[in-house]
């Protein structure tokens, strides 16, 4: 069997591709990036094997020779090997040295492309990378081959797309102001595609931002200002102890309860097999089912729904929240990252081992816990919610 190198896009769960969930799904062993966001790995099965292979931006990585050999060693003994990396393999993510490493070694391989963060991210928050009139072209490099870029193009009536530069900025203007005009736009966006994204704008002479550790991308040009304010929801991470109970979307939606459900959007997504344990939880808490606006289900689903009654259908899966199962050794950097970046926490049944690990990074958030995790957290008064469902 080959080895699947898979871009898991830029963070956003709506950005993942159809394919890559198709392939995690059937993963043996999952090798993952510090960029991959943690919701796209509760596809994989209960018994998979999840490596991190870190590459956190600006810190200590594990070298890529190092990451090359893993994935080889895997290839000889599991059928389904897949490497999971942030946007795309192909554009600046190292998946061509990768492939090319694989084919040395004759092992089979496929590629399953993932959406950059080079144009996914600009435009979630409207900023336009071309635009008619206002420039002829675009550059993708990153922040160690600004110099060659001014070297080797002329910049004027090009967008350029930085990444991994944040952390240097200042010095990339400097440099990029013999080159455009200080009055030319530039805007810088944090945490991209995420709900918790911000985005900076301003000129090459007059920009405000300061590099706080978080990913980011610049975009420089006459085009790039933003076009129109994101809305954004307020951002949750659940947490959820894999080791408890097999994961769906739908049945961890169930388990929370309506309280919980109504705090987001009023929206309840409903595998199929969930159905019927869905309108016993109703009978018994007395639930209207009018209250919930939106329900959508997967194509069975609709149909035993349609039994019940219910016959409009809503993309209400859209409107939760990223879902982070903490799985094999417990807590590490990849996740906490994640979870210091919510606004709302949900503790799930025996998630609450991890509260007191926790407890320092979360403060001052909305915690709600519910389940087992209910009456293990003590800060019981910290919840927005209490009610055991």
């Amino acid at each position: 069997m080959p080895v699947y190198i898979i871009g898991a896009g830029p963070g956003n769960e709506d950005l993942y591709t159809i394919g890559s969930i198709r392939i995690i799904e059937m993963a043996d062993v999952i090798i993952y990036d510090h960029l991959v966001n943690p919701g796209i790995l509760r596809f994989a099965r209960r018994d998979c094997i999840l490596v991190y292979a870190g590459k956190k931006p600006y810190s200590e990585k594990v070298p890529q020779e190092e990451i090359n050999k893993m994935i080889f060693e895997y290839s000889k003994i599991y059928e389904n090997v897949v490497r999971l990396k942030g946007g795309d393999p192909f554009i600046f993510g190292r998946g061509g040295e990768e492939v090319s490493f694989l084919i040395k070694n004759n092992v089979d391989f496929v590629i399953m492309p993932g959406i950059s963060s080079s144009i996914s991210v600009p435009e979630m928050d409207y900023v336009p990378l071309t635009y008619r009139g206002l420039n002829s072209g675009l550059i993708i490099t990153t922040g160690h081959n600004v110099d060659n870029m001014i070297q080797n193009f002329d910049l004027k009536k090009l967008s350029l797309v930085i990444m991994m530069g944040t952390h240097n900025v200042e010095e990339i203007l400097d440099k990029l102001s013999m080159v455009y005009d200080m009055n030319t736009n530039v805007s810088i966006i944090e945490n991209g595609t995420y709900d918790f994204s911000n985005v900076y704008h301003g000129s090459i002479k007059s920009i405000d931002f300061n590099y706080n550790g978080n990913p980011g991308i610049i975009v420089i040009g006459d085009a790039a200002r933003p076009l129109y304010k994101r809305r954004r929801s307020e951002n949750t991470v659940i947490l959820h102890c894999m080791d408890y109970y097999d994961l769906y979307p739908g049945f961890v939606k169930i388990r929370l309860g309506y309280p919980v459900l109504s705090s987001f959007s009023d929206s309840l997504f409903i595998g199929a097999e969930y159905v019927e344990s869905f309108f016993r939880l109703l009978n018994e808490k007395k639930i209207d089912i009018r209250n919930i606006i939106n329900i959508d289900s997967d194509e069975y689903g609709k149909k035993l729904l349609m039994r019940h009654g219910i016959f409009k259908f809503s993309s209400a899966r859209k409107n939760f929240a990223d879902i982070i199962e903490i799985k094999g050794t417990g807590l590490n950097e990849y996740y906490i990252d994640y979870i210091k970046k919510a606004q709302r926490i949900v503790f799930l049944d025996k998630s609450y081992m991890f509260y007191n690990d926790l407890h320092e990074i979360i403060k001052g958030k909305k915690i709600l816990a519910t389940g087992e995790a209910h009456s293990h957290i003590i800060d019981s008064n910290k919840m927005e919610f209490g009610d055991d469902l």
